[in-house]
């Protein structure tokens, strides 16, 4: 019996020291089916998408899905709409796939599955591409469904989103995800002309608590030493 558990802790070891590499394939798989989803809401709800993941279950999705990396749901914390809900984005916030920046891969209504932006696109440079922007789309005073603007200088060429308003300011957003290597949200920066300024959405920064296998790693160890001691003093 006390083989037995020795080996137990022997696999379990072996699996807690291969969970953080995590499977980044499983969790391109996870975002495609919040995706798919989040278009099954958007349908029932005439093209709008929800505030949140938290609204797709259990309609549309029984639970969210769990990075296979944490164990855990790495997704929702990302979720960001843009200021018209018609499209989205979010990424994975483990940090724990191996060869991609940190919160990769991640998912948006227009891009789809980016695979792996430059996480040194300049944030900077993208902003002052945005103000440089604003001169140039406040000619309409109408409010319309958002635009896209054409390609960007920045951000791997990706437009940006053009968002008017019935009173001729503007709200412009950066569709590339290119940012979210440090720590920008999806779809952001923000630049709204009225207020004069960036809504520079910012991701959460704490680490993801830690995969369920080490707790249970911990007390498969605590009842082996126990049954240890236990049969030395026998």
């Amino acid at each position: 019996m006390l083989r037995n558990l020795v080996l137990l802790l022997l696999a379990l070891s072996s699996l807690a020291r291969a969970t953080p590499g995590g499977d980044t394939s499983a969790c391109k798989s996870n975002q495609k089916n919040i995706a798919t989803a989040l278009e099954m809401y958007s349908t029932d709800f005439h093209g709008v998408y929800p505030g949140s993941l938290a609204s797709l279950t259990p309609n549309y999705l029984k639970t969210i899905p769990t990075c296979p990396a944490a164990g855990l749901d790495a997704y929702s914390d990302s979720y960001r709409m843009a200021k018209d809900p018609y499209r989205y984005g979010f990424c994975c916030l483990s940090g724990r796939h191996p060869g991609h920046p940190r919160n990769y891969p991640a998912y948006s209504s227009s891009l789809g599955m980016i695979e792996q932006p430059d996480p040194a696109e300049d944030l900077e440079q993208c902003k002052s591409a945005m103000k440089d922007l604003v001169a140039t789309v406040m000619v309409q005073n109408e409010q319309r469904p958002a635009i896209e603007h054409p390609t960007s200088p920045t951000c791997g060429g990706t437009p940006y989103l053009v968002c008017h308003r019935r009173d001729g300011s503007v709200i412009i957003e950066c569709e590339s995800m290119a940012h979210l290597a440090v720590g920008v949200a999806p779809l952001h920066p923000r630049y709204d002309s009225r207020q004069g300024g960036f809504d520079q959405d910012r991701l959460p920064v704490e680490e993801p608590s830690e995969a369920p296998w080490k707790m249970i790693l911990a007390v498969v160890s605590v009842v082996c030493l126990l049954m240890l001691v236990g049969s030395k003093l026998r």
